[in-house]
């Protein structure tokens, strides 16, 4: 082959992997955008969803008002009241009425399982593979109760009936021998670990989302002690359950977040301890923390 000939080639073959590399990027915009797209659908198909339940509820009040507010005829017996079907009955009725929205719910139950165990997986240093497995076993394990709340609703039954409760605990055991068998029985403790501080974490994406944008947003080893610090200081969590907000001891969680937070990050662990413990004060559950620097 000649210089023209070779020279040629190699600018044919940059030109392919050239327009490869473009088709590839496109390809992977495209994915993004159907994604984001769709999750902003979950969330539209969600708010509307909200707004049919309280239409339905007021619906149902109005009802029961009006015939409360009608005079009985003489000699006859009210009838009993009708009771009001409760929020989660709605939407598993809906659910079962409409299989898209019920798959939308799932993928938007999928989503998000990725950035929740993003700890566990790199604690235990998960291989893909292995991770694709566990979030099939938790979107298995949830559609498994959208199902059981749909069929429980279409029957008439609620989630404290025998059983319902049989079923749900049937699922449940699945699951646990499953991500036993997936994880180990050292990578089960973590992941009930995880679950036990799982409530107190709220208060640290708080914080993280309040400082973002500042010159010093949460580092994720910050977050992770934060975490410790606030679920140690939870009564609930020492007892061995899983922390509770409204347990929070702040006059010790405080002092010790001081010792890692900046200033910046200080003030927003302090604005989330007041709301915490406004919450609680209403509900007569914990008093205020006291003032500190």
């Amino acid at each position: 082959m000649n210089r023209v000939s070779a020279k040629s080639t190699i600018i044919a073959g940059a030109g392919v992997t050239l327009a490869l590399a473009i088709s590839l990027g496109w390809f992977e915009v495209r994915t993004e955008r159907r994604t984001n797209a769709a999750l902003a659908e979950v969330a539209a198909r969600r708010a509307a969803l909200e707004a049919a339940i309280r239409r339905d509820e007021a619906r149902i009040a109005a009802d029961q008002r009006e015939r409360r507010a009608m005079p009985a005829a003489p000699g006859t017996v009210p009838p009993a009241p009708v009771p009001r079907p409760s929020g989660t009955a709605v939407v598993a009725a809906l659910l079962e009425a409409n299989p898209a929205l019920f798959a939308l719910g799932v993928r938007a139950y999928r989503a998000n399982l990725g950035p929740h165990f993003a700890p566990l997986y790199r604690s235990l240093g998960l291989p893909p593979a292995q991770i694709a497995a566990f979030e099939n076993l938790m979107t298995d394990h949830e559609e498994a109760l959208l199902d059981l709340k749909a069929t429980a609703a279409a029957q008439g039954l609620d989630d404290s009936d025998p059983a319902v409760l049989a079923v749900r605990q049937q699922e449940d055991d699945q699951l646990r021998a499953a991500q036993v068998a997936l994880l180990g029985a050292a990578g089960y403790q973590q992941l009930l670990q995880l679950g036990r501080v799982q409530p107190v974490e709220d208060i640290v994406s708080g914080v993280a989302t309040t400082v973002a944008l500042t010159s010093t947003p949460l580092s994720s080893t910050q977050a992770a002690e934060l975490t410790e610090f606030l679920a140690n200081a939870s009564s609930s969590y020492r007892r061995g359950d899983p922390a509770d907000p409204a347990t929070i001891d702040w006059d010790v969680a405080l002092p010790q977040a001081q010792g890692i937070l900046s200033a910046p990050q200080y003030g927003a662990l302090k604005a989330e301890s007041l709301k915490s413990a406004a919450g609680s004060v209403q509900a007569g559950l914990a008093p205020p923390p006291s003032a500190a620097p």
